[in-house]
């Protein structure tokens, strides 16, 4: 993911600074998003894992929602904290 956008991830710890986990976390994500056309799937599989979702959509079982709620809590909480 990191190379697409010129980062380079050599281990692990890479991903622990900001400026690499931002811009490969928010690759991933969008991906996701292209994948599953949608923030909430897209936000459940980057939690689970696209294999993971992938089967639950299969089986038409319910998928567990409280880590995209928390996400899209979160954010609405930053944006009424934020003047534009």
């Amino acid at each position: 993911m990191g190379r697409r956008f010129g980062v380079f991830v050599e281990n692990e710890d890479d991903l622990m600074r900001p400026d690499v986990n931002v811009v490969v976390g928010s690759a991933y994500l969008i991906r996701l998003i292209g994948k599953y056309g949608n923030l909430r799937e897209a936000l459940v599989a980057y939690n689970l894992g696209h294999t993971a979702v992938d089967k639950l959509l299969e089986k038409n079982a319910p998928l567990p929602t409280s880590y995209y709620e928390g996400v899209v809590r979160r954010y609405r909480d930053l944006v009424k904290h934020c003047s534009f």
